[in-house]
């Protein structure tokens, strides 16, 4: 008995794996199909529905049903492609390398590509090239890797660089390998002058540590000189590994940069989170002390594609471009001899409901003590 672990109907989720079985040539042409009795106990579903998976690939001409003989594969479905696409992520606690995957793996299955092992790398960073090199000892197998931390890493790509497709910023390997980027920085602009543009003077920048977020601080700052504004140094934050914090510790953290925000003489009006997990966090912690979004604070996050808030809100969010990305590293696989792919996308920014205009009613109340904030010195 197979179990639906899908969200979709079940006639169209037996239908799906019928036709995957045509494709990997389980069911050939000509073939008869089980009986509708045979299917809906496999399937753990009625004959009713059964039928009417049957009768859609009837009617797409996939397979032919002869009066009192059965059903029969009626042509042979384009296969898979041979090539073997491997994932590597490095964790599943972020929104962004969730959605990453979901996207990825969506695409491959639309375009006929056989997804192969997914490997995420977790705390442990020599996992990254333990999995890189074991994906690589399988056949015909190509690997798309969201970022990379090891010099090893970076060695194995040098080694087979047609078979690796990179996500991230990797400068050192333009023109070496596959490479696909979203242009951080313009992204960070983007929101800032989202922000500038409703009259804030006032915005902080709370986000973790590390390469990648101190590119977007930086273009943070640069942003409001750019437009004349000062950046305040006591408008940074940073979070440390946020990421890998239990949820009551995240609140804590969060709880402890409102209450330092809330002691300043001349409070933010508006704050831009790199991280949706950050923003989301930020924003439920703030409604808590009565300061409400985006009436008193105005909030904008930064991520793959989940946009979702807290409660009723829709996050203001930079999102990256991760569909366009990974269509073009399938589209790339196709090629007979290609080059190396080198592509580099500004990410868009979607508004929501947690931004808005300076008001009146503007700015902080005086939040609970919390302990101390994870201000930059």
């Amino acid at each position: 008995m197979i179990a639906n672990r899908s969200n979709k109907p079940k006639y169209l989720w037996i239908k799906e794996a019928i036709l995957e079985r045509i494709r990997y040539g389980e069911y050939t042409a000509n073939q008869q199909l089980p009986s509708r009795d045979v299917l809906s106990s496999e399937f753990n579903t009625t004959m009713a529905t059964c039928s009417r998976a049957i009768e859609e690939l009837r009617l797409e001409g996939v397979i032919d049903c002869r009066n009192g003989v059965g059903t029969f594969v009626s042509k042979q479905l384009p296969g898979y492609h041979s090539t073997k696409v491997c994932i590597v992520i490095p964790n599943v606690a972020l929104p962004f390398y969730c959605h990453f995957l979901d996207v990825t793996v969506h695409r491959l299955q639309e375009t006929s590509y056989i997804c192969g092992n997914v490997g995420i790398v977790g705390r442990d960073e020599q996992n990254e090239t333990t999995l890189v090199r074991r994906f690589l000892q399988q056949r015909e197998s190509v690997i798309f890797l969201k970022r990379f931390q090891r010099s090893e890493t970076r060695d194995l790509i040098l080694e087979s660089p047609e078979r690796f497709y990179v996500f991230g910023d990797a400068p050192e390997l333009v023109g070496r390998t596959n490479l696909l980027r979203s242009r951080l920085p313009a992204g960070t602009r983007l929101a800032v002058e989202h922000l500038l543009a409703f009259g804030h003077r006032r915005i902080a920048f709370v986000g973790p540590t590390g390469d990648g977020e101190m590119s977007q601080h930086l273009a943070w700052r640069k942003t409001l000189i750019d437009h004349r504004v000062n950046p305040d140094r006591d408008l940074e934050y940073v979070l440390g590994d946020f990421e890998s914090l239990d949820r009551a510790s995240r609140n804590q953290r969060i709880g402890a940069i409102l209450d330092t925000m809330c002691s300043l003489a001349e409070a933010p009006t508006a704050v831009f989170a790199y991280s949706h997990s950050v923003a989301v966090h930020l924003i439920s912690m703030a409604e808590r002390r009565g300061i409400t979004v985006p009436d008193k604070l105005s909030v904008c996050g930064f991520d793959a594609g989940a946009s979702e808030g807290p409660g009723f809100h829709h996050l203001t969010a930079v999102h990256l471009p991760l569909e366009p990305l990974v269509n073009a590293a399938i589209n790339h696989l196709s090629l007979p001899h290609p080059r190396f792919l080198d592509v580099w996308l500004t990410p868009d920014l979607v508004i929501g409901d947690t931004t808005g205009p300076v008001g009146a009613e503007h700015g902080l109340v005086a939040a609970t003590a919390g302990g101390a904030a994870g201000r930059r010195s």
